[in-house]
């Protein structure tokens, strides 16, 4: 399209990237979509006392996220729950399945 409308005057080189395997996850369809992966999730406010959590990403209900810590001490509560709308960073921990998965939308367009 830009070769035929030809908007641009000068030379240029056209540069098209993706937002990367470890992009924040930012809407209700990222953390439905990586459930199961290994996160580090800080939130903007406190939740149960802390606001940095580690461990497998869960599933979503409603607004709620869902995770098992890894990250335990003491007699602290494995499950969190918190609506994914408070999180304010998320942190991928690479992993070969999340390397697998972020292949899969790939590999499929190359059939």
């Amino acid at each position: 399209m830009l070769d035929v409308a030809d908007p641009i005057e000068k030379a240029y080189r056209l540069e098209i990237s993706s937002p990367g395997i470890d992009r924040p996850l930012v809407r209700r369809s990222d953390f439905e979509r990586y459930a199961g992966h290994l996160v580090k999730i800080e939130m903007a406010v406190a939740h149960q006392g802390r606001k940095r959590f580690r461990g497998t990403l869960g599933g979503v209900e409603g607004d709620a996220v869902h995770l098992r810590r890894d990250d335990i001490r003491g007699n602290e509560e494995a499950d969190v729950c918190w609506s994914w709308k408070t999180s304010r960073t998320q942190d991928w921990s690479l992993t070969d399945e999340l390397i697998a998965e972020s292949m899969r939308p790939r590999q499929a367009c190359r059939a």
